[in-house]
């Protein structure tokens, strides 16, 4: 799979003129230019749209499509257009109508720095119509190819935006911001509605470092999102926050490298529905130090903190944060801190249980530390995760290391007397090396803002291996009321 849609051009050098220029397309077809070779070697293009001036420009396109008239399609918008310039502040608004390639601005050698696209009007909300009344399928309003915030082949792109606000769009790709050789810093996505088909990311470079670049999703059904991709990297704190929306069959993934360091990504959860989840990973190199918190949404394939897919890279020092009421995994998942076909997959890898996790999950492996937080409202023989067929394995395949247990609870667990016993993990297959002389407990949760009171807990495995068991062997006496005088 291609994931930089780029075609490689010639860029000329636009007229030195002063300020800036507002363009309207509403389907004058006069208003689109055909370069030759000499102006600028595009491939295969038929016509496009771009003002003269270098930074601050307002590109407006606004026709309806009408079938048999491709000739008034504009194959190419910019805001800007530039071989060496540095180019600033333009902007492409998408209102209605088509064209393959979108560039909030382009340039060979210059820098493209504050540039936007924005697609649609608003976000609609979608009217929900029984199967036997929906109508044919009409064509969209507005059908868009390639779009790129910005786009740089030798120069940085910085602080690029895309905002997609329309349910009634198609797209194929969106990039926040592109570059060839240089950096993609601090781009940015936001998806409100509308489909995208193929890839989805914050920021790209082909050779560049790319960093702190973000996708937002609140909507829509998108292919793949990643908050930083690059062929050889690093690929370090791209974020990606999902809080409604569908991914049905692709990955979310806080930063992709194909050959490199993937590091300091993360991935947001809070609603949508989504297939697998990847906080950092490299095809070939090491994943490491990225964090995915999913508090609410459907999963359905994987949750993975670092992945590697090929060769000896380290997947280590990555944390997976699960919590919230609204949480749902499915049957199928599989919940790892790192995973790699022949390198370290378990040193320092998290897992956070916040609260009881509902539903069960397939198999769970390669945490170093697995952390268990008791809330308030716990009961007698909860349980805390569920693992399927799977098993759950407390322990490095490789290095024969036992995982660490750590046990976190609330100030006050009134619900629970001596003896009483929670399922931190309970599997229908084997937990793995007991955890004896490896569990910590942490008997005063510091969240609390006041001090907590002390509960004691042993905790080891059942006699079927099938179950971690934490034990309340000691609660705190309750308060005596002072008497009044």
């Amino acid at each position: 799979m291609n994931l930089f849609r780029f075609v490689a051009v010639s860029l000329f050098v636009l007229s030195p003129l002063a300020g800036a220029e507002k363009l309207t397309y509403t389907g004058n077809g006069s208003l689109l230019k055909r370069p030759s070779d000499d102006i600028a070697a595009f491939e295969g293009i038929k016509n496009a749209l771009y003002p003269a001036r270098a930074s601050g420009n307002a590109v407006t396109v606004n026709f309806t499509l009408v079938k048999g008239e491709k000739n008034i399609t504009p194959h190419y918008v910019f805001g800007a257009l530039s071989a060496e310039k540095t180019l600033k502040r333009n902007t492409v608004w998408l209102k209605k109508g088509t064209s393959d390639n979108l560039y909030g601005a382009a340039s060979k050698n210059g820098e493209v720095s504050g540039n936007a696209v924005v697609i649609g009007r608003q976000a609609t909300r979608a009217r929900r119509i029984s199967p036997a009344a929906a109508p044919a399928a009409a064509t969209p309003d507005i059908i868009a190819g390639v779009v790129y915030g910005g786009a740089s082949f030798y120069a940085d792109a910085k602080g690029n935006t895309v905002n997609l606000l329309q349910e009634d769009a198609a797209l194929d790709v969106i990039h926040g911001g592109f570059s060839g050789d240089s950096a993609a810093k601090a781009n940015s996505v936001a998806i409100r509605a509308g489909k995208v088909s193929g890839i989805v990311s914050g920021g790209s470079s082909k050779n560049g470092a790319v960093e702190k670049n973000t996708v937002h999703v609140s909507g829509g059904q998108l292919g793949q999102v990643y908050g930083g991709v690059s062929l050889t990297g690093p690929v370090r704190s791209n974020v990606v926050r999902v809080t409604d929306g569908r991914i049905p069959e692709g990955r979310v993934t806080g930063g992709l490298v194909k050959a490199g360091l993937s590091a300091g990504n993360a991935v947001y959860i809070q609603g949508g529905h989504m297939n697998h989840v990847i906080g950092g990973m490299a095809d070939k190199g090491r994943a490491v130090g990225n964090h995915v918190k999913i508090g609410g949404g459907r999963i359905e394939s994987a949750i993975t903190g670092g992945s590697v897919t090929f060769g000896e890279g380290m997947a280590t020092k990555n944390t997976v944060v699960l919590g919230g009421r609204s949480l749902m995994l499915g049957k199928a998942v599989w919940l790892r801190g790192g995973q790699t076909p022949a390198g370290d997959a378990f040193t320092d890898n998290r897992l956070h249980i916040e609260n009881p996790i509902e539903g069960e999950i397939f198999g769970l492996e390669n945490f170093e530390m697995l952390r268990f937080r008791l809330p308030s409202s716990i009961t007698p023989g909860a349980v805390m995760l569920n693992v399927g067929k799977g098993g759950a394995l407390l322990s490095d395949r490789r290095a024969g290391k036992s995982s660490v247990i750590e046990l976190l609870h609330a100030d006050n667990l009134t619900r629970l007397k001596e003896g009483d016993t929670i399922a931190l993990i309970r599997t229908d297959g084997m937990i793995g090396a007991p955890p004896e002389n490896h569990v910590i407990l942490d008997e005063e949760f510091q969240g609390a803002g006041k001090k907590a009171w002390r509960y004691r807990f042993r905790v080891d495995i059942s006699d079927d291996g099938k179950e971690l068991l934490a034990t309340l062997v000691e609660a705190p006496q309750p308060r005596l009321a002072r008497k009044k005088r």
